[in-house]
């Protein structure tokens, strides 16, 4: 259990009155009482004795009889608890600054010399006391557990509180303790999707590091994590190439081989992302090997979810038995070891590849418990592209209600990211509801959601630059041959021709060619008639 603050201002009238009845007792008994207010509510007769001293030690029976503790549970175990939280407040809240500073120190020196102890309560005794190095370096450390729970909140206060405390430590190791602490608070920011406070605390971090190569790695990994974020792709290939050069000063190792793996994974991200998806198979390639001698549980899932989208772009989201089965065995290896994150990831991936595989069903209900996932976890970029998907899923299901209430919340979270691509599909998602109502509005949100995605004239195609140009595409066309405006229907058909669009199924796609290669009105009622079969309208 993590020791947690007392209360300094208590009503006058009861402070005044529990002080009385404890200026009454045995100064030995006193003494054992202040030593124990600064442990938590409840505490165990050996890290007593580290804090108060043997000498005083019988003096738990002697706070017993004066009602000030009790011995709780099992007697064998030898914990103690305050009868009343008020009275170990006034007793903590009457030391001095120095008795409070060097039993919290005594505190901290007992746990670490008794072993076990959390990391939590070794910075909450060190933080309290004048050992300004231990205090630091604990809440950076408590900060990393957090951090790697996903307890955000957590982690942002302990890194703060250590910040400021920087300033007590000799001149001579703040550059590398603040350099230590802002990579780990720029990482906080990154998953909070605040890329551009994220990236500020990341450069002054870089400014500040000397002789760690490792470190600096990680830092310019993450650097290059909020370019491609914000899609400055070539920003983030740079800063790749500057981690791979950090990582190259040092011995190829398996700590350096494994902080290369994970540069490589955000390399993939930026490539998938950037229009170079064609460039993935070699890359994966190029690491599977390392993977395979070093890589740990979570990356071999990541290297498995990074084959995954070697496929997806190679055959257009057009996804395999094959491919299925793969992101069932990423997510089978996630839950046998890997962290929380990285099981919502694999989890993602799997409904993503279900999605696509057109088991709808089942992609929505495993999309649906990975955004749940990230969510908890506070991973709002994971939860983000779950929450377009899981819209996504529940539109191909019919569900036109759910859809809506999803596609919603999708798009208050993507509007909130500034994310103008899962903002696309939240919008399209919308059409289709107001198609399936009969609103007029539909056609509004369906152009709102090209509009996001990007129209282009530039590539040889009049297109979107989305792959799925269809879920606009086809509620569009629909509302537009009810109106009797075949022309506009073709040209949201056009969308799909482009050669990134998902591929249609060969019937459909014969339709569709059919339609503009004659003109035929029927051909493009056909193809309405088709695309409602196949659950794309």
């Amino acid at each position: 259990m993590v020791a947690t603050d007392v209360e300094l201002s208590l009503p006058e009238s009861i402070e005044a009155l529990v002080m009385s009845r404890f200026d009454r007792l045995p100064d030995t008994t006193r003494r054992a009482s202040r030593a124990a207010s600064v442990l938590d509510h409840t505490f165990n007769e050996s890290l007593f004795a580290a804090v108060a001293g043997e000498t005083i030690t019988g003096e738990l029976t002697s706070m017993v009889e004066a009602g000030l503790t009790r011995l709780e549970g099992d007697p064998s175990a030898r914990e103690y608890t305050f009868v009343h939280a008020l009275t170990r407040q006034s007793i903590y809240g009457n030391l001095l600054p120095s008795q409070r500073a060097q039993l919290h120190d005594q505190a901290g020196q007992a746990l670490e010399a008794i072993g076990g102890a959390d990391i939590e309560q070794l910075a909450y005794h060190f933080q309290r006391s004048r050992q300004h190095r231990k205090a630091v370096a604990y809440l950076l450390a408590a900060a990393e557990r957090s951090l790697e729970s996903f307890a955000t909140e957590s982690s942002s206060r302990y890194l703060e509180e250590a910040l400021g405390r920087v300033a007590e430590l000799p001149e001579v190791e703040r550059p590398t303790w603040r350099a230590r602490l802002r990579a780990r608070k720029g990482e906080l920011l990154e998953r909070l999707a605040r890329h551009d406070e994220a990236r500020i605390e990341l450069e002054a971090a870089l400014t500040e590091m000397t002789s760690d190569p490792l470190a600096e790695a990680r830092t310019w990994r993450l650097l290059g994590q909020t370019h491609r974020l914000q899609e400055d792709f070539e920003a983030a290939h740079i800063s790749y190439d500057r981690a791979e050069e950090a990582l190259g000063r040092l011995p190829e190792d398996t700590e350096s081989r494994r902080a290369w793996i994970d540069v490589q994974k955000e390399r993939a991200y930026a490539l998938y992302f950037g229009g170079r998806g064609r460039e993935l198979p070699a890359h994966n390639e190029m690491v599977r090997p390392v993977v395979g001698a070093h890589g740990t549980a979570a990356q071999r899932v990541d290297h498995l979810l990074g084959q995954m989208l070697s496929g997806f772009v190679r055959d257009r989201f057009v996804v395999s038995p094959e491919d299925v089965a793969t992101a069932r065995q990423a997510l089978a290896l996630a839950e046998g070891g890997a962290d929380p994150g990285r099981i919502a990831e694999a989890r993602f991936v799997l409904g993503f590849s279900l999605l696509w595989s057109d088991q709808v069903e089942e992609a929505a209900d495993v999309l649906a418990r990975a955004v749940d996932e990230a969510h908890r976890l506070g991973a709002v970029m994971e939860e983000n592209r779950g929450r377009a998907y899981f819209a996504i899923a529940l539109r191909r299901s019919g569900r036109v209600d759910d859809a809506e209430a999803a596609a919603l919340s999708s798009l208050e979270l993507a509007a909130r990211l500034n994310d103008s691509y899962y903002t696309g599909h939240a919008r399209a998602v919308l059409c289709w509801v107001d198609w399936c109502r009969g609103n007029e509005t539909c056609t509004a949100l369906g152009e709102d959601a090209y509009a996001a995605w990007g129209v282009l004239e530039d590539r040889g195609h009049s297109g979107v630059e989305c792959e799925f140009a269809w879920l606009a595409a086809w509620p569009l066309a629909a509302v537009a041959m009810s109106q009797g405006d075949h022309q506009s229907a073709l040209r949201h058909l056009g969308y799909l021709r482009v050669p990134w669009e998902r591929p249609l199924p060969p019937d459909l796609a014969e339709v569709v060619e059919l339609a503009f290669a004659t003109g035929d009105e029927s051909s493009v009622e056909r193809s309405l008639q088709l695309a409602r079969a196949y659950r794309f309208l």
